[in-house]
């Protein structure tokens, strides 16, 4: 939340208006935010939305310009409630900005959809029960039709991130349902990942691939546990080759903490195939996964990151307790 914080910040240095009154209550706005008294800073960016639409609708020649004025006004304030976690708030604003928004301007548009399907998104996980999944639904529809606007031929990059965020929302609402559905569900995240690699090429955007890349391994992982014989095992390889491609991204000196989740997260999809596989091939995959454990906590010391340090050992003993009974 602090990135999101210091973009905001950014964003309204950029952020101008040919009208004094509303340049002057920008910077009002951003000095605010420096206090930080985000209160503040929402009163008077709903000032300056409030100007910007009387002006539209008094002088229709600027309507266009004014709108979108205020609508980013309304879109800021969207994101400053997200940095103090007020999602339904957030939800509302961003709502509002795109009513002001002239259809023309799809590339905005389909911005303030995204930062629409990220509240919904985020607030939905607090959430218990049915709603949550109402709330993932509702996600995953305003990203589809961000990507109507964000098209790859215009916006590749946006519309990359967006596959990813959409395949984030898949895999989760997979995560809370079962069956046909939940298999439906992670094939579709799959797909949003494979999409965004398209576009997150290592040689081009090495980090965003390997973030991707991990993602990607963790989503075919889940698909693994469900259908047995060759259709698991394959989805296993699958993400064992995800994951060891993120490795050749990130390593322990540059990204310490990814690096040690992705060798955690590569041990287990190790392990998962070594105990499908059985026999003598079964025993390597296990020892290989027991050396990315070990790596792993090479990085998770017990007094930096106790619960990972935690979950890894566990890890680590179910596996060298299998090989002990192999033997």
């Amino acid at each position: 939340m602090a990135e999101l914080y210091l973009a905001q910040k950014t964003l309204l240095m950029q952020f101008s208006s040919e009208d004094p009154e509303v340049a002057s209550l920008l910077r009002l706005a951003r000095q605010a935010l420096e206090i930080p008294d985000f209160s503040l800073a929402e009163e008077i960016l709903n000032e300056a939305s409030q100007q910007d639409q009387q002006a539209a609708q008094n002088l229709p020649q600027s309507a266009t310009t004014r709108l979108t004025s205020a609508a980013i006004a309304q879109n800021t304030n969207g994101n400053l409630q997200v940095v103090q976690l007020s999602f339904v708030k957030a939800q509302a604003y961003y709502r509002k900005a795109l009513t002001l928004l002239p259809s023309s301007n799809k590339e905005y548009r389909g911005n303030v959809l995204v930062n629409l399907a990220n509240a919904i998104a985020q607030g939905g996980i607090g959430i218990e029960g049915e709603n949550i999944q109402n709330s993932l639904q509702d996600a995953v529809a305003t990203y589809r039709l961000a990507l109507t606007l964000l098209t790859e031929e215009e916006f590749p990059q946006q519309w990359a991130s967006t596959q990813r965020s959409l395949g984030i929302a898949l895999s989760q609402h997979g995560e809370r349902t079962t069956g046909a559905e939940s298999t439906r569900l992670h094939q579709a995240a799959e797909t949003a990942y494979r999409e965004a690699l398209t576009v997150y090429t290592k040689e081009q955007f090495p980090q965003d691939s390997a973030l991707t890349q991990g993602l990607l391994g963790s989503v075919l992982a889940n698909q693994g546990f469900r259908p047995n014989g060759e259709a698991g095992a394959q989805l296993f390889a699958g993400a064992v080759q995800a994951y060891r491609e993120a490795l050749t991204i990130n390593s322990k000196d540059r990204s310490p903490q990814e690096w040690a989740m992705i060798q955690n997260s590569l041990g287990k999809a190790l392990a998962d195939q070594g105990f499908r596989a059985g026999g003598e091939t079964g025993k390597e995959l296990l020892h290989h996964a027991i050396d990315n454990f070990e790596l792993a906590l090479e990085v998770w010391t017990r007094e930096a990151f106790p619960v990972q340090r935690e979950e890894t050992m566990s890890n680590l003993k179910i596996v060298k307790k299998v090989l002990e009974n192999v033997k």
